[in-house]
């Protein structure tokens, strides 16, 4: 078995890598041990260190997955870049979904029917890498279409939505590309 290392801003962006991990590979041949940064900040200042505790636990694949959030994605991954060297764990990747990563649970609109038992498929935008808020999105669209019965907390509904969505609709995002190349050649 495999152990993968995940550096994420919190535990609904660990357990959404969790989900689409085993939609790309066997989910008997990985396990995951993470740490969250609990926002951006700490991420950043101790992805280093956290990434050697996950190397002494056996990891030998590592993830850090940081949100673009607005900002210059070259600047960003620089910034991350310097932060996690020296990387002990020889296979990494540094993964910055844009502008979040709940940009890649707007490419489904199947997976969010089935998530929240909605009557009908919301209409989703084409590029979600495009939408500014997609957690702002996702609570409008959740709260429209269920009749103002449902409300969408990523903490809580991220997960259930990563169960449901397609592999194939995640294509639209460029940075979920790149997720899934390193996963597969890391991982198989």
């Amino acid at each position: 078995m495999i152990r993968v290392g995940v550096l994420a801003e919190d535990n609904s962006d660990v357990e959404v890598a969790r989900e689409l991990i085993g939609k790309l590979v066997n989910p008997r041949n990985f396990a995951i041990r993470s740490f969250v940064g609990h926002g951006c900040g700490k991420l950043r200042s101790k992805c280093r260190d956290w990434a050697y505790q996950l190397h002494l636990k056996g990891c030998t694949v590592l993830l850090l997955i940081h949100d673009l959030d607005r900002r210059k994605l070259n600047d960003l991954r620089a910034e991350l870049t310097h932060s996690l060297r020296p990387c002990p764990i020889a296979k990494h990747s540094i993964v910055i979904p844009v502008q979040e990563l709940e940009a890649w649970l707007l490419c489904d609109a199947n997976a969010l029917k089935a998530a929240f038992s909605l009557k009908r498929s919301p209409k989703l935008p084409g590029n979600p890498e495009w939408v500014n808020d997609p957690k702002e999105k996702l609570e409008e669209l959740i709260w429209h279409h269920s009749g103002k019965t449902r409300r969408y907390i990523n903490a809580v509904h991220n997960q259930k939505i990563a169960k449901h969505v397609a592999v194939s609709q995640l294509k639209k995002c460029k940075a979920f590309l790149e997720f899934r190349r390193f996963v597969e050649a890391a991982l198989s």
